[in-house]
Protein backbone atom coordinates (compact mmCIF):
# COMPACT_ATOMS: atom_id res chain seq x y z
CA UNK A 1 0.00 0.00 0.00
CA UNK A 2 0.97 3.32 -1.26
CA UNK A 3 1.61 6.03 1.56
CA UNK A 4 0.89 8.85 -0.64
CA UNK A 5 -1.94 11.52 0.48
CA UNK A 6 -5.05 11.14 -0.31
CA UNK A 7 -8.88 11.98 0.29
CA UNK A 8 -9.87 10.16 3.69
CA UNK A 9 -12.22 7.61 2.24
CA UNK A 10 -15.91 8.55 3.93
CA UNK A 11 -16.22 4.79 5.44
CA UNK A 12 -20.16 5.09 6.07
CA UNK A 13 -21.38 8.17 3.66
CA UNK A 14 -24.20 7.06 1.81
CA UNK A 15 -23.66 7.62 -1.79
CA UNK A 16 -19.79 7.58 -0.78
CA UNK A 17 -16.86 6.93 -3.52
CA UNK A 18 -15.79 4.69 -0.70
CA UNK A 19 -16.09 1.10 -2.52
CA UNK A 20 -14.25 3.03 -5.25
CA UNK A 21 -11.14 4.13 -3.36
CA UNK A 22 -11.01 0.79 -1.39
CA UNK A 23 -10.73 -1.11 -4.50
CA UNK A 24 -7.35 0.31 -5.12
CA UNK A 25 -6.01 -1.94 -2.22
CA UNK A 26 -8.70 -4.28 -1.34
CA UNK A 27 -9.97 -7.39 -3.34
CA UNK A 28 -13.81 -7.33 -4.35
CA UNK A 29 -14.29 -10.29 -2.05
CA UNK A 30 -12.28 -8.10 0.92
CA UNK A 31 -15.00 -5.23 0.44
CA UNK A 32 -17.72 -7.34 0.38
CA UNK A 33 -16.83 -8.55 3.86
CA UNK A 34 -16.16 -4.83 5.10
CA UNK A 35 -19.85 -4.05 3.35
CA UNK A 36 -21.54 -7.00 5.08
CA UNK A 37 -19.71 -6.37 8.35
CA UNK A 38 -20.87 -2.72 8.69
CA UNK A 39 -24.35 -3.42 7.96
CA UNK A 40 -24.40 -6.44 10.18
CA UNK A 41 -22.01 -5.58 12.81
CA UNK A 42 -23.05 -2.03 13.45
CA UNK A 43 -25.83 -0.90 15.32
CA UNK A 44 -27.42 1.84 13.04
CA UNK A 45 -26.95 4.81 16.07
CA UNK A 46 -23.67 4.02 15.54
CA UNK A 47 -23.29 4.20 12.16
CA UNK A 48 -25.46 7.43 12.61
CA UNK A 49 -22.72 8.75 14.80
CA UNK A 50 -19.86 7.66 12.57
CA UNK A 51 -21.22 9.61 9.63
CA UNK A 52 -21.52 12.70 11.42
CA UNK A 53 -18.38 12.13 13.19
CA UNK A 54 -16.55 11.60 9.59
CA UNK A 55 -18.68 14.70 7.74
CA UNK A 56 -17.20 16.80 10.62
CA UNK A 57 -13.55 15.64 10.24
CA UNK A 58 -13.93 16.41 6.86
CA UNK A 59 -15.11 19.64 6.89
CA UNK A 60 -13.08 20.98 9.54
CA UNK A 61 -10.08 21.66 7.29
CA UNK A 62 -11.75 23.23 4.85
CA UNK A 63 -13.30 25.78 7.20
CA UNK A 64 -9.78 26.35 8.69
CA UNK A 65 -7.63 26.52 5.60
CA UNK A 66 -9.75 25.84 2.34
CA UNK A 67 -7.91 22.72 1.86
CA UNK A 68 -9.56 18.80 1.85
CA UNK A 69 -8.27 16.90 4.29
CA UNK A 70 -5.44 15.18 3.51
CA UNK A 71 -5.04 11.16 4.39
CA UNK A 72 -3.45 10.01 6.16
CA UNK A 73 -3.28 13.42 8.20
CA UNK A 74 -0.25 15.02 9.37
CA UNK A 75 0.79 15.23 13.09
CA UNK A 76 0.39 19.06 12.63
CA UNK A 77 -3.22 18.70 11.16
CA UNK A 78 -4.07 16.35 13.99
CA UNK A 79 -2.89 18.32 17.07
CA UNK A 80 -4.43 21.30 15.73
CA UNK A 81 -7.62 19.47 14.88
CA UNK A 82 -7.49 18.18 18.95
CA UNK A 83 -6.52 21.68 19.95
CA UNK A 84 -9.61 23.32 17.96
Amino acid sequence: MSLHTTKPPALLNHGSSFVGDLSRVLTPDDVETLSHLLKRGIGENTLRGTRSYLAYLEAWPLACDGEPLEWPPTKKTVMRFIAH
